[in-house]
Order: structure tokens, then C-alpha cells, then sequence
């Protein structure tokens, strides 16, 4: 499938960055980013969070994605 996207300056630089500090093409990035959306959608359905947890201060930080918050207020 072909998909073009239109991009702010800042949004092209940001993918830029991902693909320099990967080493990963385009195509490689957009694949994992829908794997890792489609796997906190399915956690979100499941009525689970997404966050990222350090262990070391005994805390987390929830991920805030306006598409998992939606998923949040069908869920409850």
C-alpha cells in the first residue's frame, strides 16, 4: 500500500530524528507505530492503562493519547 502523508515542519523533523536514532526507515517506523497503537487500543478496550513505570521511584506515568482517551470513557 502506498500512503502519503502531509506533514507540518515540525512533525517531518520529528520523523527525521525517530529515523536517525533508530536506524530505521519510514516504512519500518509507521509499522511498529501501528503495532504499538493497536496493542494499547486492545489494552485500553480491556480497561487496562498504557504508562511507562519507574521502578526505581515507585511510579508511573500514564500515556495520554486522545485516541486511547476515547477508549477510556467507551470502556467505563
Amino acid at each position: 500500500m502506498r500512503l502519503t502523508l502531509e506533514l507540518d515542519e515540525a512533525a517531518a523533523e520529528a520523523l527525521s530524528k525517530l529515523e536517525r536514532s533508530t536506524g530505521m526507515n519510514l516504512s519500518r517506523i509507521f509499522s511498529y507505530a501501528l503495532s504499538l497503537m493497536l496493542w494499547a487500543v486492545g489494552q485500553r478496550t480491556d480497561g487496562r492503562i498504557v504508562a511507562s513505570v519507574d521502578e526505581s521511584q515507585h511510579s508511573y506515568r500514564e500515556l495520554e493519547v486522545v485516541a486511547l482517551e476515547r477508549k477510556r470513557s467507551r470502556a467505563a
